[in-house]
């Protein structure tokens, strides 16, 4: 049937007449009392647009020009005022702190998660050490995994700096913003990472980053927001240090590097992060980051 001849419906005279369906769903809708068959809702990506629905029911097919009705009764547009608005594209986001060295060579592996629900990276200095301000949305991410790409790009067992950059204003440090969860999993992994020895402390000695269940008193964004990417990233990781000490995932060198081995005459197998062994391999499966 065109989109023409079918019947001008708004939204509130949908609601009685179709069952109600989940937004980012594919779904199949029908009219209350009819049988909807061996059809069913089925999962779909987060990301889908209004373009990926398509509605079938018995009696007629609703195509892609009156799917936005639908997105309307999945909650995809809402006729919010402004300050409802506001509170709802807010209330899923919080802020992380986190430091260790150069802050401008630890953002970009924050930016990164973008794709994951980190909405910006702000540069700058926490209560006098240079440190990252990571907001995100904790309905796509979890503080866990912030944490984890945090581990995977420091020396936590340097507490007078990192790397190349020296002072106290470049030691390693968290703030869990006073979230007793947060605190348990800073600590959870600080405890996993030393009993593991990977970044070459002793079993019983614990690491250097220091870990504050508050927020910074004072954050003072950075003023030239420098935003390194590509070839200039690659190199001014090289040029601190931290490429020979962490490795960059693409080669032997470093933590995080790779070993290659042969098996029945076949060369070419490797394992991840040969030194992350015992408890490291508890936060880090596979010695990769494991994001959830």
């Amino acid at each position: 049937m065109p989109p023409s001849s079918l019947p001008r419906l708004t939204p509130p005279h949908l609601l009685p007449f179709y069952k109600g369906c989940i937004c980012s769903r594919t779904c199949t809708l029908v009219p209350r009392g009819v049988h909807s068959g061996s059809r069913s809702c089925s999962r779909a990506p987060a990301s889908a647009s209004s373009k990926s629905i398509f509605v079938v029911s018995r009696r007629r097919a609703i195509n892609l020009q009156t799917a936005p009705f639908f997105v309307y009764l999945c909650g995809g547009q809402q006729h919010l005022n402004p300050a409802q608005a506001a509170e709802q594209s807010t209330s899923t986001q919080e802020v992380a702190y986190f430091a260790a060295g150069n802050p401008t060579l630890l953002a970009p592996f924050f930016r990164e998660l973008a794709y994951r629900g980190v909405t910006r990276v702000t540069t700058g200095s926490a209560d006098g050490i240079q440190a990252v301000r990571v907001t995100y949305d904790t309905s796509e991410i979890l503080y866990s995994d912030l944490l984890r790409v945090y581990f995977h790009h420091i020396d936590a067992a340097d507490g007078g700096g990192q790397f190349k950059e020296r002072g106290e204003q470049y030691a390693p440090a968290i703030w869990t913003a006073g979230n007793e969860s947060y605190l348990k999993e800073a600590n959870r992994a600080l405890d996993l990472l030393a009993k593991s020895e990977v970044f070459g402390n002793k079993p019983t000695q614990p690491l250097a980053v220091k870990v504050y269940n508050s927020t910074p008193a004072v954050f003072t964004p950075s003023a030239d927001d420098i935003r390194l990417g590509g070839k200039q990233l690659s190199e001014a990781l090289k040029q601190s240090g931290r490429t020979s000490r962490l490795g960059d995932g693409k080669g032997k060198a470093g933590i995080w590097g790779y070993e290659e081995y042969c098996e029945a005459r076949v060369c070419g197998y490797y394992v991840n992060a040969p030194r992350c062994q015992g408890t490291c391999r508890d936060y880090y499966v596979d010695g990769k980051l494991g994001l959830s």
